[in-house]
């Protein structure tokens, strides 16, 4: 008689660190244009992804040389902007598009773009079949209909979107990635969070992390899209209008909560970014 295979006891997944990918979502959105509809002459902050529902038109996109290329882009295609790009885009006359758009960006978002085959020098999605792009248009709707969703979900839906538009595009990935950098910026960006509200600056942060401020700056804008002072900046500003909009401190207590010592610079900053002051801000704001 023959002996039962005896069931497993136990299951393991392990998952490789570096691939566990930073990415953060700002806006997301739908828009049925009218014909000749045009944006642009423009540079975004963060990457910025078009899907065309419907339609058709046209992106100018200029590459890292200058050079401007002129894209007639379809239903079912989809076009990335990267940040500090000038690009400029419009509706067909005849036939305008309907797109979804989604803007985010991350220590790793240029490399996920890049595993889509999207970058700078090359931001034309086109799919590889009708099934793979109809699960991506679906976990876009998700994203912009989803007012409802908790922080978490949203997070989760972000990523199952990325994932989709990976699986979907026809193109070949695009080798982006460097383990040691990003290791170093991580590291900086943690700095940061875990120590912004102790005035610290740049040079602290090149310190910690064992590197030239000038190497340091570049190697994280190269990542992240944006110079190392600005995330400083910013990753304060956002937690002085989280503090403005749910509690009744005082402007110089959250100038100080945030790392600034001075409200006058506090405020000088705030109001640069937000074209607000923050007491206007937060009366526009607060529960």
């Amino acid at each position: 008689m023959a002996t039962p295979k005896a069931e497993p006891k136990y299951g393991l997944l392990t998952l490789s660190q570096e691939d566990l990918i930073d990415v953060r979502l700002y806006q997301a959105g739908y828009e049925a244009c009218e014909p000749l509809h045009l944006y642009g002459p423009a540079v975004r902050n963060h990457f910025l992804f078009h899907f065309i529902v419907s339609g058709s038109g046209v992106l100018q996109s200029t590459d890292t040389k200058g050079k401007v290329t002129d894209y007639r882009i379809r239903t079912h295609e989809g076009f990335l902007i990267s940040p500090d790009q000038v690009t400029t885009y419009y509706a067909d006359e005849h036939n305008p598009w309907d797109y979804i758009w989604i803007e985010v960006d991350g220590l790793h978002a240029q490399q996920i773009f890049g595993l889509a085959g999207l970058g700078y020098n090359q931001p034309i999605f086109k799919p590889k079949n009708e099934a793979l792009v109809n699960e991506f248009a679906n976990q876009l709707e998700e994203i912009i209909n989803g007012q409802k969703f908790s922080t978490y979900q949203m997070i989760g839906h972000v990523y199952l979107t990325l994932d989709a538009l990976i699986n979907a595009s026809a193109a070949e990935p695009q080798s982006t990635n460097n383990r040691r950098q990003d290791f170093y910026v991580q590291q900086a960006i943690q700095y940061v969070e875990n120590n912004f509200q102790k005035g610290i600056t740049v040079e602290d942060v090149a310190a910690y992390c064992g590197l030239n401020r000038t190497y340091l700056s570049k190697i994280f804008h190269s990542a992240v899209a944006t110079n190392l002072k600005t995330f400083l900046t910013d990753y304060r500003l956002g937690k002085a209008c989280n503090l403005l909009k749910n509690t009744d401190n005082s402007i110089h207590n959250i100038a100080e909560q945030v790392g600034y010592a001075n409200q006058f610079h506090f405020s000088n900053a705030f109001k640069e970014k937000f074209q607000l002051s923050p007491s206007q801000w937060r009366y526009q704001h607060h529960d």
